[in-house]
This record gives C-alpha cells, sequence and structure tokens, in this order.
C-alpha cells in the first residue's frame, strides 16, 4: 500500500467515526434537549433506537457504540436512569 493509499484510509476511519459520533450525539439531544416542536416524535425514535438488539444494520446503535467503542449496556444503563429521574421531574 502506497502512502496516499494509507492516508485515504485514515481519513475515511476519521471522518466515519466523527459520522458515527454525530449520529449518537444527535439522538442524545433528541433524548434530553429536543429542539424540535415535533419533539417527543423524535425523542420515541431514539430511545427505540437505543434499545433495539440489531447488529445487521450498520448505523445501528449497537455497531454505531462496538465502532466508537462504547460500551452498549452501560450508555443504555445511565440514558434510562436519567429519563427516569426527568420523568420524575429531578433537575
Amino acid at each position: 500500500m502506497d502512502n496516499s493509499t494509507n492516508q485515504d484510509i485514515k481519513e475515511l476511519t476519521k471522518s466515519i467515526r466523527a459520522l458515527f459520533a454525530a449520529i449518537l450525539t444527535r439522538a442524545l439531544k433528541d433524548i434530553f434537549k429536543p429542539t424540535y416542536s415535533d419533539q417527543e416524535i423524535y425523542k420515541s425514535q431514539a430511545l427505540y433506537w437505543l434499545t433495539v438488539n440489531d447488529s445487521d444494520s450498520f448505523t445501528s446503535f449497537i455497531n454505531i457504540c462496538s465502532y466508537l467503542d462504547i460500551d452498549v449496556d452501560n450508555i443504555r444503563h445511565i440514558v434510562n436512569a436519567e429519563v427516569k429521574r426527568l420523568e420524575r421531574g429531578l433537575p
């Protein structure tokens, strides 16, 4: 592999990581800091995406977390705890 190809692969990897981080960030914002008038729809879709055990889809929550080296169960636990806390009206 020449240096140019190596650099292209590094840039592609960097771009994919940035895209996956943006997808995960958007889902978390849709859950905790919604900015849309129909925010409940986006919130429920994001929560559903986080709970589905889909390993076939390239952009599933599980695959994105795996690619970003994030523990799926830990994130799910934290999100669930925060959602319950907010539902109880706690700050």
